[in-house]
């Protein structure tokens, strides 16, 4: 196994709404890119697929969580309640 080129920890997307709730479009999610090989996202519409291509990318910012490039943090992002 080769050191990751992207890894995500705890990345995770979510919009607030006025009354205080929010709505998750992301659950927490850990992820290690290596090398070589070929990732599929699959699921139904609206699932959260191209929210979380456009995080990995950095075209959207997380609401929490740590994006990681090969071998330093180039995106931080934490939110304090």
């Amino acid at each position: 196994m080769s050191e990751p080129i992207i890894q995500a920890r705890a990345i995770e997307k979510f919009y607030a709404q006025p009354d205080g709730n929010r709505i998750q479009v992301v659950a927490p999610t850990d992820l290690a890119i290596e090398p070589g090989r070929i990732l599929a996202w699959l699921g139904p519409s609206g699932c959260g697929k191209s929210t979380l291509l456009r995080i990995l990318s950095g075209l959207s910012k997380p609401s929490s969580g740590e994006l990681w490039s090969c071998p330093e943090s180039f995106l931080t992002w934490s939110q304090e309640w």
